[in-house]
This record gives structure tokens, sequence and C-alpha cells, in this order.
């Protein structure tokens, strides 16, 4: 077995994959996989003249070979004519695996370039072992999914060109190619998860059933036409129970069996932050937020985000400790002669100056008069619910607070609102009112502002 020639097969298998990719680059390790992986990718560059590869190594600082692998690979790139490149993590305690990914990964965000694909040399065996982890979790048809062979990596996309090939032709290829590469001995501690599959349990079943890591496979491509299928159709449904802000209308699911709610639920949040929550975090969302008073601003904790209840609907918004010192003296003073573009802190976006001409949205556009050339002009947050404020047409004064809860504003998004000041007078808040000191005067000029923030609806 292991001397069957596997070449024509794996090449087709990678020309598949990177067609029609130009720019790649490859995470190299020096191990078998990404060996096998780079010698193919720089074969086919040699032979079609239309592929510009770079490699980078990512030393996890766990092994004293570590410097040995790093000359290795820089060797390995040489010989091939690859541009190498190399990069340090500190691994945090706790899963070593899950975070050594994690920390591989964010590294090689930043190296990757705008018009690259990153490509990784995870196998079929790789696929088998992703799979019993996530049947360990108790994970439904997306986590039993496992990898995809091309799936987005934030702007770019990830490619795992060998996902259907076996560890044996990978093998036989290095062999009759007399390649050479690290063996890294940790591999062997059985003490990790992976490496316990790896090295105990799937050799037994692959023994007992031949086909075992084929079929395994194949239900993971099973459950991913499946997850994919539900998706497209849950989307569609969804599409129709969303607040014009993004949260979801619980009116429209609260009546619904239980199951169907849990997953217009999950639909929902992996549209919104990309997570898909467990079965028994769902049931916590259910529970202890959804089902809870209308008047209750329960909420619930996922990763870095918060899910919570306003108004019979539910909000993901990010969980940033910063914006408490969102005050009414945070203040940016703005000059008249350079106010195109107002930069906000904490990562709130900016405020920009349009023309009639390229508005798209006037809902969200806050026209005011323009400043006199005396007026001091700035931007405050987080003002007190209690200041009197008169809305443009108003006959009569109301609270701030009166008015957010008309217009339905979340109390975790009225603190990061913009607000705009001539002098001491309240102008507008940016996308949400203007005030009588703010209206138009005759044939006054004007100010069309419009709040930019590609996260506005995830605070």
């Amino acid at each position: 077995m292991i001397n069957k020639d596997y070449t024509k097969y794996l090449q087709e298998q990678v020309i598949q994959c990177i067609n029609p990719y130009k720019y790649l680059l490859l995470s190299f390790s020096g191990g078998l996989d990404s060996t096998v992986l780079l010698d193919i990718i720089t074969t086919l560059r040699n032979k079609y003249n239309n592929i510009f590869l770079r490699a980078c190594y990512i030393d996890h600082q766990q092994n004293n070979l570590s410097n040995q692998w790093l000359d290795h690979c820089t060797y390995e790139c040489k010989q091939r004519d690859v541009l190498f490149l190399y990069d340090i993590i500190k691994v945090n305690k706790g899963n070593f695996e899950q975070n050594a990914r994690n920390q591989r990964y964010k590294k090689l965000l930043k190296i990757i370039r705008h018009n690259e694909v990153l490509i990784t040399a995870h196998h079929q065996n790789d696929q088998v072992e992703t799979f019993f982890l996530a049947l360990k979790r108790g994970s439904g048809p997306r986590g039993l999914s496992a990898m995809s062979i091309n799936q987005p990596f934030y702007h770019s996309r990830l490619l795992r060109p060998l996902l259907n090939c076996s560890k044996v032709m990978l093998l036989s290829y290095a062999s009759q190619n007399k390649l050479n590469w690290i063996n890294d001995y940790s591999n062997y501690d059985n003490v990790l998860d992976r490496n316990f599959l790896r090295n105990g349990v799937i050799p037994l079943l692959q023994k007992r059933w031949s086909n075992f890591c084929q079929n395994v496979t194949l239900s993971t491509y099973l459950c991913a036409n499946q997850e994919q299928l539900t998706n497209t159709l849950l989307n569609n449904i969804i599409s129709g129970m969303l607040f014009h802000d993004g949260s979801l209308i619980i009116n429209h699911i609260i009546n619904m069996n239980i199951n169907y709610c849990l997953a217009i639920l999950r639909c929902w949040l992996i549209k919104k932050i990309f997570i898909s929550c467990s079965y028994k975090k769902l049931n916590i969302i259910w529970n202890e937020v959804v089902l809870t008073r209308n008047d209750s601003l329960a909420k619930c904790h996922i990763n870095n985000f918060i899910i919570q209840k306003f108004k019979n609907r539910l909000y993901i918004h990010k969980l940033n400790h910063q914006y408490k010192d969102l005050c009414s003296r945070t203040t940016i003073f703005i000059s008249t002669s350079n106010y195109k573009k107002i930069l906000l802190p904490l990562d709130l976006g900016e405020i920009l100056l349009l023309t009639i001409n390229n508005i798209s949205n006037k809902k969200l556009i806050s026209i005011v008069r323009a400043p006199a050339v005396t007026d001091t002009v700035s931007i405050r947050f987080n003002l007190n619910g209690s200041t009197l404020v008169k809305l443009m047409y108003a006959k009569h004064h109301t609270t701030l607070k009166k008015i957010w809860k008309m217009l339905l504003v979340p109390p975790w998004q009225r603190k990061i609102i913009p607000i705009l000041f001539y002098n001491n007078k309240l102008i507008a808040a940016i996308g949400y009112f203007v005030t009588t000191h703010g209206m138009l005067v005759n044939n006054y000029n004007c100010w069309y502002l419009y709040w930019f923030n590609k996260n506005k609806y995830l605070y």
C-alpha cells in the first residue's frame, strides 16, 4: 500500500483546491504533511508558472529543538526558492491544543497579504480526529461537519487541499520523492486528546474497518450539507423576524416549538457574531433571557459578547469595559475648518460630513444647521437622562431618558451615541434626533452628518 504512487491524485486535489487562487501563504511546520504540500505546490508552480508562494513557520516555543526546526524549514524553502517567514507565539495555559491553534491563526492573520489565501496541510486523518473531538463535546451537525476544504478566513480564505487525502498517501509521496521532514515527538504524548485519538483509537478502528476514515469523511460531508441547507432555510425565515437595527423580535418565535426556536436562535447568533453555541448555552439564553419579563434586562455572556433582552427584542452587543469611561465630560472638539471626518474614541467609528449626492440611507442622516464661525463645536457622550431636550417641531421639552425610550434605544447603546453641541447647546444625537437648536433656518447652510460604524448594531 505504501509503495503505491499517489502523486497524480495528490496533485489533482491541490490543483482543484487552489484554482483560481495565485497568491498563497503556506502554514509550514516542517512536518510530513506540510512538507508534502510544500513540495506539491512548488512542483506545480515550476510546471505552470502561475503560482506565487510564501511559507511561514510559527514557533510555539514548547520544544528545545525549535531553533533546529527553524533552520530545517528555512533550508527546505530555500531549496525550492520559496520566500520564507517565521514568527514566535506564546501559548497560554489551559487547553494547549486550542490555545496554540488560536494564537497561530492570529499570527498568520497579521502576516497574510490582502491578495493571499492561507493554505494548511490538514488531511483525512486530521478530519477524522476533529470529528471525534466534536463528538466528544456532544456537537450537532455543524460541529460534526469538522473542517472545510475552502472556508472564509477573516478578509481572505483558508484552503485545505489535502483534506480528502489519507496519511498513507502522504507517506507514500514523501518516500518516493525522498523528502526530509521533522518528527515532533510530542505528537506521541497521549495526554493530549488529539494524540490519544491519533495513536490509539483511530488505528484500532481502521484495523477493524479498513474504510473507516473514508466513511467518517463522508459523514462530515453529509453533516456540512445538512447544516448548509438548514441555515439557508432558517436565514430566509429570520429575515422576516428582525427589527431595523438587527435585533430579533421575540414575539415571532415565542410560541413556536422549542426545537424550532433554538434552531432560529442559534442561526441568528452565527449570522451576527459567527459563534455557534452549544445546546446547553442555547437553553440558558432561552430560559434565562428570552422567557424573562419584558421589563427585565436579563443577559447572558458568550465570549466577548452579551445577549440581552430589551422591549421584547433580543440584542447582541460587545462586552467593552472601556465604555464605562465615556461620560458627559468626554468631549471631542471639532475644528470647523477640518470637519469632514471626525474620528471617535474606543473604536466607535467616525462621523462623516456628507453632501446630498452621496446619501444612500436618509434615515441614518442628521441634517442640522451649520455652525457659525464663532461657535465651539464638540461631540459628547453619555449625558444625564434628566437632561431636558426640545426636539425639532416639538412643543415642549422632554427628558433625554424619555426620548431614548420613545426611540426604543437600549440602555447600553445610549452612552456611546455621539451627541453634537454648538457651544453648550445640544444640536443632535447623530442618527437619532435633531433639536430645535439644530433646525435649519430659512436658507441657512446645513450639515449632513452620518455616524459610520460597521459594528453599530453590536453595541
